[in-house]
């Protein structure tokens, strides 16, 4: 937008209206002896509303929290995975066997275990026994997680209207209200991969060069590899098929120049890695079991598998 002067001519300064959304009366010309100033010299302009943009995204949050964790201890009953998810962290719990996941006595290394290791914190830090609301918390912080990553990066591409309508948009989701009453870890792993994209988008088309850049792309890897503790393998298809496809496409190669690409492998591998050696060593078919899980259920050579057999592969 361009500014007039008193006078009805155009000033050299420049807003950016998707950055401003307030007006101010600006008066630069030295004032009567009275103190006022002449009206001839005053002139609208545009101003940004960065702090009007920041008190939406808080109010937003404090919305997303409202409707997260409203009703955690009642609302629909749980589905068969909500009760997998805090059956097998009340057991792993109870008995003290933290690293390798138990349901109904039997080792369960289907799944990683970072759901259910969520939810035995979150009654620890209410102090209670793994109860619906203590299966539910995990999904309702994931909740305001994923409306302020939505905020985020709506912000970074279209500035922040678009971002504070893409916020409230995402929040009145009935989806996100269904979700984030869910104990299953679905929500959750939806959550980090939506993290980890945004971040890794933003670092390599939207960022300058510098440590800011460097941490985004550092956190994009570290939420990868927390998706892959709450329900691994997935987040290497969820995440580096589209991540590979978005370099090949855009021809971005030198991205993978910078040296903070080997910091972000070893926040990848840190959340689960040590995890993985570790429950190797107690759990002798650990691999064989991880093989049956996650290749045979994709290939249809998994019995419980009902007509995956006749897929093309």
């Amino acid at each position: 937008m361009i500014e007039r002067d008193g006078a009805g001519g155009q000033s050299s300064e420049c807003v950016n209206p998707s950055e401003a959304t307030a007006y101010e009366v600006e008066c630069p010309g030295p004032s009567d002896g009275a103190g006022a100033k002449s009206p001839s010299q005053c002139r609208m302009v545009m101003v940004p509303a960065k702090s009007l943009s920041n008190i939406w995204f808080f109010a937003l949050l404090g919305w997303v929290c409202v409707m997260s964790f409203a009703g955690l201890l009642g609302g629909a009953e749980f589905e068969p995975t909500d009760c997998w998810v805090a059956q097998t962290a009340r057991e792993m719990r109870d008995s003290g066997k933290w690293l390798i996941p138990v349901f109904s006595g039997e080792t369960r290394m289907q799944k990683s275990p970072g759901p259910y290791w969520a939810v035995m914190l979150a009654a620890w830090l209410r102090g209670t026994p793994i109860d619906e609301a203590a299966a539910r918390a995990p999904n309702a912080i994931a909740g305001v997680i994923m409306v302020g990553v939505i905020f985020w990066l709506t912000r970074r591409i279209a500035g922040d209207r678009a971002a504070v309508f893409a916020g409230f948009a995402s929040s009145a989701s009935v989806l996100l209200l269904y979700w984030t009453h869910r104990g299953a870890s679905d929500f959750g792993l939806a959550t980090l991969i939506t993290v980890s994209l945004a971040a890794l988008w933003v670092a390599t088309a939207d960022e300058k060069l510098g440590v800011k850049r460097g941490m985004l792309w550092v956190l994009g890897y570290f939420a990868a590899g927390l998706g892959m503790l709450y329900k691994m393998p997935m987040p290497l298809a969820l995440i580096g098929l589209p991540a590979f496809v978005y370099i090949l496409i855009t021809r971005r190669w030198s991205a993978f120049l910078s040296g903070w690409h080997l910091v972000g492998v070893f926040a990848f591998l840190l959340p689960w890695l040590p995890w993985a050696i570790a429950a190797m060593l107690s759990e002798p078919a650990a691999l064989a079991k991880w093989k049956v899980e996650f290749l045979d259920r994709f290939t249809g050579d998994l019995p419980n598998v009902e007509g995956q057999r006749n897929l093309p592969w």
